[in-house]
């Protein structure tokens, strides 16, 4: 069994405090439990609200198609909701792609493998 994340150094883009470790007393950075927190639930209400949302639209979506139906007809209606959907997926996939990368960056996780 590999001991790797005993000796795993800290990512360049970790920050935090310096103090003085407990084992040996070099410095390191010590990030503060409750700033950790914080950026958790930060991100967690985004992720969330992202949720909401999709379920927002993709019910929006189904609305449509069945006030649609009785004007249109059930063919037509789907494709008008088939291809509605194809662009929500598409625009929240562009959306959250790049939000999910800061989220992630913002979480400060001090090793590779917490990353």
């Amino acid at each position: 069994m590999s001991r790797f994340e005993e000796v795993e150094q800290d990512r360049p883009e970790y920050y935090g405090e310096t103090m003085k470790s407990f084992v040996d007393g070099r410095d390191m950075l010590y990030d503060p439990p409750q700033d950790v927190a914080q950026r958790f639930s930060v991100s967690r209400s985004v992720v969330t609200t992202f949720v909401l949302l999709v379920l927002g639209v993709v019910g929006s979506i189904y609305y449509l198609r069945f006030s649609l139906e009785a004007s249109l007809g059930g063919s037509q209606a789907s494709t008008i909701a088939s291809i509605l959907n194809t662009v929500q997926i598409t625009v929240f996939n562009i959306i959250y792609t790049a939000r999910a990368i800061k989220l992630t960056d913002d979480e400060n996780h001090r090793t590779d493998t917490m990353y």
